[in-house]
C-alpha cells in the first residue's frame, strides 16, 4: 500500500502538480519531501556518523540529521527536475550551472561519481564539449544510481520516459554499455571524444580501493581505456551553490587505480551529500581499508 501511494504521488500526482509552474521548480519543494524522506531512511540516519567521522566532521545530533536531511534533498531535486527534464533548456542551464574551467581539446576521459546533480553536470557539458557520450552499467542506471530494468516505452513511468530522453537528448547515440561496447567506446575515444565514467558502478568484485577509510570495490574500466586510448583521465565534480550548481574540474590524474581512487575521493569531500544513499548504504557495509589489507595480506600468506 506503501509502494503505490509513493508511486501515485511521485509519478501522477507530482507531474501534474509540476506543471503549474511556468518555469521548472525544486528549491521549496525538495525541503519540505526531504524532510519526510530523511525521517523515514533509517538506514541514512545510522550510518551519518560513520560518514561524519569519515569526513573528519564533528558527529553530533545535529550534525547527523543535518547530513541525512541534505542527502534527501539532493535525492528530492534530482527526482523534480528529473520528472521537468523536458524544460531544462539551455537558458534555463546557463543560469544555474556554472562552468569556470576549459576541457582540454583532443577529448578526454571525465571521470565522476554517482551523485544526485550527475543531470545538470551532463546538460552543461553537452553544450561546451563535442562529442560527448557516458558508459552504463549493463542494467540500466539513471543519474541518480538507482538501477532498473529495461522498461518498454509504453509502460515507463513519467520519470523514467522522461530520464531516458534527455539521456537521448545529451548524449544521442554515443550511450555505450560497459559489458558490450568497449570497442566501439574505445573508437570514440580515439576521434577526439569526451567520455564519461562512474567507477563507483557497481558493488561487488574483488578489487577494491581506499574510499573514505572503507574498502570500496570500483570498475577498472577509465583506466583501460586511457591507457589504450591515450586520453587523460580527468576527474570532475558539480557542487551545489546559492544559485545552482558549478562544474569543477580537477587536474587530470595518472591511470592507475590508485590515482583514481584518490581523485573519487577529493570529488566525494566536495559534495558529501550529493552521493546517492544507495553507494552510501554500500560504503558502509564494506570492510575498513586496514581490515581488507590484513584480509589480502593472510591470503597471500596462506596460498
Amino acid at each position: 500500500m506503501k509502494r503505490r501511494l509513493a508511486h501515485f504521488f511521485h509519478f501522477r500526482l507530482l507531474p501534474s502538480l509540476l506543471r503549474w509552474w511556468p518555469r521548472p521548480i525544486w528549491r521549496l519543494p525538495a525541503a519540505l519531501m526531504a524532510i519526510g524522506r530523511a525521517l523515514l531512511d533509517i538506514k541514512t540516519r545510522q550510518l551519518a556518523g560513520n560518514a561524519l567521522l569519515a569526513l573528519g566532521q564533528r558527529n553530533t545530533a545535529l550534525a547527523r540529521w543535518r547530513f541525512s536531511w541534505q542527502v534527501a534533498y539532493h535525492v528530492e531535486t534530482n527526482l523534480l527536475l528529473g520528472l521537468q527534464s523536458d524544460r531544462l533548456d539551455r537558458p534555463w542551464v546557463k543560469e544555474h550551472v556554472s562552468y569556470d574551467t576549459v576541457l582540454p581539446p583532443g577529448g578526454a576521459i571525465l571521470l565522476n561519481l554517482h551523485h544526485a546533480n550527475s543531470r545538470v553536470g551532463f546538460l552543461r557539458f553537452s553544450e561546451l564539449i563535442h562529442p560527448f557520450g557516458v558508459v552504463v552499467a549493463a542494467t540500466i542506471a539513471d543519474d541518480t544510481g538507482s538501477k532498473e530494468p529495461h522498461q518498454s516505452a509504453n509502460v515507463m513511468d513519467p520519470y523514467s520516459r522522461r530520464s531516458r530522453d534527455l539521456r537521448m537528448r545529451v548524449f544521442g547515440s554515443n550511450i555505450f554499455s560497459a559489458t558490450r561496447d568497449i570497442r566501439r567506446a574505445l573508437r570514440f575515444l580515439r576521434d577526439d571524444g569526451y567520455l564519461v565514467i562512474q567507477p563507483d558502478a557497481r558493488f561487488y568484485g574483488e578489487r577494491r580501493w581506499p574510499i573514505l577509510g572503507k574498502a570500496f570495490p570500483l570498475a577498472e574500466g577509465a583506466v583501460w581505456f586511457s591507457r589504450h586510448s591515450g586520453k587523460p583521465l580527468i576527474p570532475y565534480g558539480v557542487v551545489p551553490t546559492r544559485g545552482g550548481w558549478r562544474v569543477v574540474i580537477d587536474p587530470p590524474v595518472a591511470p592507475t587505480m590508485d590515482d583514481v581512487a584518490a581523485a573519487l575521493e577529493r570529488c566525494l569531500r566536495a559534495a558529501p551529500t550529493c552521493w546517492h544513499p544507495d553507494y552510501w548504504q554500500a560504503w558502509d557495509t564494506m570492510p575498513s581499508w586496514s581490515e581488507y589489507q590484513a584480509r589480502l595480506a593472510a591470503t597471500t600468506h596462506a596460498t
